[in-house]
């Protein structure tokens, strides 16, 4: 079957760049357009019967691209004066369409804008204000939480940093003054964020990631903005920061002792690749993960500027590599994993074995992250399987699985309550979850 289609109207230069997407209202009397000039333009189309002699009208435009860069700064101040009469990096406009009569644009930058219609055009001139919907394009590595779990941060693969209200579910970019100002990509780190953590005392949010810096973020006009950075001898794997504000960073060449977004030693060197690390919320006490199988147990040492490691224990009860370890919140207990098994010490009563091998063992890949309550009676754990599993120190023999729950694996794993856990994946994804039903069911 042959189809002739005639060209009925035809206008040129509507935008000033290539235009990617159209879509129609739905009385059909207008045309939503969005271009690479990062703008979008609302066009009124003649009825048929007027087409031959008819000129397509643009009723609104809206330069999104200068919006989102507005809003990405505002209140902030660059150290570097946007490009005039450039089109921002990451301002083009790669989709649009109209929601429940409402005109939405997609921008190359993942960001989502919801635009206002004009006053007396299909309803319009209720709102007046661009509506930016902010989130990742790419896998989540890492997230940390602020002590009232009020406020989540999240970093991907691109270096971005996505700040959530938990109880809105609404998210925006953490600021790099000091980086390109006419780009909307909001990069904070030149390359992976491989972790982040929370500094309470201080308020701050650090970052580490594979441009081997550390950048200290601190609250700025109500926005989290990245105002420092420090560059590391080695590259930066993980990192745990203690309410204390008392971090470790572990690099591919040794340990590095932060306090209060400051380093406090240079690299200490270790005979083992380590692979993990935290700090307990309540001592002075660190455990690293390594891949000599082993968990190693440090004193942390803060005295004056100076900070020193001292190897106090080394704990053998796993078989591979050990990737995850996790302080419940009272310090008493601590959790570790690899690839398959968890195991659980008591750290309060020098670290006696709770949970040995082979009883909780049904992940099937490289576990990620693990999470106690608040009450400390529940682990959570997530992994490269796409799984997560709940368990019950007090029953040890039962368990709960959420299967599929990431596609491409679970990240990162958070107790917001006793009832509710949060987590994030490489579908750049970030998840509530209301497991109070499953637990009074399966561990009554």
């Amino acid at each position: 079957l042959l189809l002739e289609y005639q060209c009925l109207l035809e206008q040129a230069n509507v935008h000033d760049g290539a235009i990617y997407a159209c879509s129609w209202s739905t009385n059909d009397e207008f045309l939503l357009t969005s271009s690479a000039d990062g703008t979008v333009k609302l066009l009124r189309i003649p009825s048929r019967e007027s087409l031959s002699d008819g000129k397509i009208e643009c009723v609104h435009s809206w330069n999104v691209s200068d919006v989102q860069l507005e809003n990405l700064h505002e209140g902030i101040t660059a150290d570097a004066a946007a490009v005039p009469n450039k089109i921002p990096a990451g301002g083009i406009q790669l989709s649009c369409a109209f929601c429940n009569g409402q005109p939405v644009s997609v921008g190359v930058n993942g960001q989502i804008t919801i635009l206002p219609l004009p006053p007396g055009v299909l309803g319009g001139g209720t709102t007046t204000k661009e509506i930016i919907l902010s989130g990742h394009q790419t896998a989540i590595t890492s997230f940390a939480t602020d002590t009232q779990l009020s406020t989540l941060y999240t970093g991907d693969i691109d270096g971005i940093i996505c700040r959530w209200d938990v109880t809105s579910g609404k998210a925006s970019r953490v600021v790099r003054p000091d980086g390109d100002s006419n780009t909307l990509y909001g990069k904070v780190q030149g390359g992976a964020i491989t972790a982040l953590g929370y500094a309470p005392t201080s308020g701050t949010l650090l970052s580490i990631g594979w441009d081997d810096k550390l950048r200290i973020c601190s609250p700025d006009a109500g926005r989290m903005v990245a105002h420092r950075e420090i560059k590391l001898e080695s590259q930066p794997n993980a990192m745990s920061i203690s309410r204390k504000d008392v971090g470790i960073i572990v690099t591919v060449d040794g340990l590095i002792v932060v306090t209060g977004g400051e380093l406090v030693s240079k690299l200490i060197p270790i005979s083992y690749g380590a692979l993990s690390v935290c700090v307990s919320p309540t001592s002075n006490i660190a455990c690293v993960g390594g891949d000599d199988n082993k968990i190693h147990v440090y004193s942390v040492k803060t005295d004056g500027s100076d900070g020193t490691l001292e190897e106090i224990e080394v704990l053998d009860g796993h078989l591979r590599h050990v990737h995850c370890l996790q302080f419940s919140l009272d310090g008493s207990v601590l959790a570790s994993a690899d690839t398959k098994d968890i195991c659980v010490w008591d750290s309060a009563n020098n670290f006696v074995p709770i949970v040995k091998k082979n009883m909780w063992c049904f992940h099937q890949q490289r576990i990620t992250s693990m999470a106690w309550s608040p009450n400390g009676k529940l682990l959570a754990s997530c992994g490269m399987d796409d799984n997560i599993f709940l368990w019950n120190i007090d029953k040890k023999m039962k368990r709960v699985n959420y299967p599929f729950a990431h596609q491409g694996g679970c990240t990162k794993i958070v107790f917001l309550d006793n009832d509710k856990i949060m987590t994030a994946g490489n579908d750049g994804c970030v998840c509530q979850w209301n497991v109070k039903k499953d637990i009074m069911t399966k561990f009554k």
